[in-house]
């Protein structure tokens, strides 16, 4: 841990720990409060909420904008965390790594949940690293909701009912969409797509395609490795370029102009995780009809 990090740790202990004990305390004469849940990123708040309704109060750490890769927590994300009961953490961002440690030890009462639990990891797009992008795939988020449903009913007995209600609507949800989706790309099976940031890892994996990134992880290319990456690119017979938002947006906007390649413009960081999937599966069958409403 850097010594930033450390004394910012111990800064804020004393506060977690009372921040915490206020808080419990609180919903303890209350016993229709709701079950208050930390997340880091906007893809697992909006699965918690969907499955939670209003049984949970859902705080997400990762302001609008920024990069979760590069995102370092300061002392409003540590209170926050350590007025807690739950905290669902995806286990492979770095942030949450440097976050957890610190409020685990000081903080034992607060529930860490990896609702990434049973999904196999893609390595090889972000260096040594697993690929932390696995919210981006409707098979692994039915994991994950398994995962959160499972967790919230052990925390909160009382409202498994409403919660097992609300997980089977969307498990059924996500099981059709995925199903008309391998359907709607059948026919473009093992073809490519580019994208400026590997943030489609396991979307490709579930269908049957290959991403093509530019860049990897979130480390920028040296300009030689970046234009044998375009070369390479041109030579694929892509079906489509995926762009998000930020600096690489240009770099593939102008790619996919030199291609004549249709130019999708998504954010994995939005908190509409599976409209963002279902307009990639059009954009690369576009001479299909559209499948599915957006969740």
């Amino acid at each position: 841990m850097k010594p930033s990090h450390r004394i910012l740790t111990a800064v804020v202990a004393g506060l977690m720990l009372i921040s915490a004990s206020c808080s419990r305390s609180k919903r303890a004469g209350d016993a229709a409060a709701p079950t208050a849940v930390a997340t880091g990123i906007p893809p697992v708040a909006e699965l918690v909420s969907a499955i939670g309704g209003d049984s949970v109060e859902v705080s997400c750490l990762l302001p609008d904008g920024a990069d979760p890769e590069a995102f370092d927590p300061g002392v409003s994300a540590m209170r926050r965390v350590a007025g807690s009961d739950i905290y669902f953490s995806i286990g492979s961002l770095p942030f949450e790594t440097q976050l957890l440690n610190g409020i685990g030890v000081n903080n034992p009462k607060l529930e860490i949940i990896n609702i990434t639990d049973s999904i196999s990891p893609v390595y090889g797009t972000h260096g040594n690293e697993p690929d932390p992008h696995v919210w981006m795939s409707l098979r692994n988020r039915r994991i994950m909701a398994r995962n959160v449903f499972a967790a919230l009913s052990r925390r909160r007995p009382t409202s498994a009912a409403y919660f097992t209600a609300r997980y089977r609507a969307l498990d059924l949800q996500l099981d059709s969409l995925d199903r008309a989706i391998t359907e709607q790309l059948a026919p473009v099976k093992g073809r490519t797509f580019i994208v400026g940031h590997p943030s489609m890892t396991y979307f490709a994996r579930d269908y049957g395609l290959k991403q093509l990134a530019l860049t990897q992880g979130h480390k920028e290319s040296s300009a030689i490795a970046l234009k044998e990456r375009m070369n390479e690119a041109a030579d694929a017979d892509a079906l489509a370029v995926i762009s998000q938002p930020g600096t690489q947006g240009n770099t593939t906007a102008e790619l996919a102009e030199k291609l004549r390649l249709k130019n999708i413009v998504i954010d994995p960081m939005s908190g509409q995780t599976v409209s963002q999937i279902q307009e990639v599966a059009r954009a690369l069958a576009p001479t299909l009809p559209p499948v599915g409403n957006s969740l």
